[in-house]
């Protein structure tokens, strides 16, 4: 069967994704993707990207003609929707595909903020496809990560919504008043703490941080960490999540900032750097950032480069 001779519709909410059948194993890969690409430049599909590996060919659609009625929201009708190649098509029903088995899909990589949200979901145990920024199928209107989908058509971006979405459907969160109490935190680290932690420049480059110098934030939450393990005490929560992994990406990203002087904020970055889960999420790097907590903890000086990782 040549790759063009069956094709289906996906659909994840919007847009649609155009999927190809696999070629023949007597099919070499590289003309099989150059014939597709030809048939769409050639039919009445106007692709923006193009994927494809040795199990599928996928365009995401941004133009088709067809001949057909339009749905209430303005959309086509895509049942016997023929292209002028003279391909026949089907829709999926509604939200069919938009999360594989109803499994969260999660996007984003690693050296950006997604893997915090990954932290929180390994902490839960909740099952998640990763899968990557430039994946089609990205619901972050601006193309960024993390984003994430959930089952019955549900997308998010930004990492403080995503993380209250989880904790609101997996992790027990789901009253008004633990939403806020842990909400505050997670709106915090978002509005205040990443901008004294992330200098930037108008266009959105990281170029130092605000805590080289004393800081009247880092003294007010190094008091309130005394004597108490977690932000609310002594129970674990999405809370820790959200302010955690932003100070535990300054041993990361500035490794030669000491954070020496706040005892209890040290004590407590490192405490979330052991976790099982932040590992999980971390990998390698998590390897740094305890050992450069430790460096804190001794009042080693610092150095800008930390046993080659980063």
């Amino acid at each position: 069967m040549s790759v063009l001779d069956r094709v289906a519709w996906r659909e994840c909410e919007c847009p649609l994704y155009l999927i190809h059948a696999t070629a023949t194993p007597d099919e070499r890969p590289r003309e099989s993707r150059l014939s597709v690409r030809k048939a769409l430049k050639n039919g009445s599909l106007l692709v923006s990207t193009f994927h494809s590996n040795k199990h599928e060919q996928r365009a995401r659609v941004i133009k088709a003609t067809w001949g057909g009625e339009r749905s209430e929201t303005g959309g086509p009708v895509h049942q016997n929707l023929r292209t002028q190649r003279g391909w026949y098509t089907r829709r999926c029903a509604r939200n069919a595909a938009s999360a594989s088995s109803g499994e969260v899909v999660l996007y984003g990589s690693p050296g950006t903020r997604s893997p915090l949200v990954d932290w929180y979901l390994h902490e839960l145990n909740q099952p998640f496809e990763p899968r990557p920024p430039r994946d089609p199928s990205n619901p972050h209107p601006f193309g960024q990560v993390p984003a994430l989908r959930d089952e019955d058509g549900v997308e998010l971006f930004e990492s403080g919504a995503i993380l209250m979405y989880i904790a609101d459907k997996y992790g027990g969160v789901d009253t008004p008043e633990q939403r806020a109490l842990v909400g505050k935190w997670v709106m915090w680290a978002n509005a205040t703490l990443d901008s004294l932690l992330f200098i930037e420049t108008p266009e959105g480059r990281v170029i130092d941080t605000g805590v080289r110098r004393p800081t009247k934030i880092m003294d007010t939450l190094d008091q309130l960490l005394a004597g108490q393990e977690y932000l609310l005490g002594s129970n674990f929560s999405v809370a820790d999540v959200a302010v955690g992994s932003y100070l535990l990406y300054v041993p990361q990203f500035f490794p030669d900032v000491s954070l020496s002087k706040y005892t209890n904020v040290i004590r407590y970055m490192l405490s979330l750097a052991e976790r099982e889960a932040y590992g999980k999420a971390y990998g390698q790097a998590a390897i740094g950032v305890r050992a450069k907590c430790q460096m804190y903890i001794d009042g080693m000086p610092m150095r800008k480069k930390l046993f080659g990782i980063f």
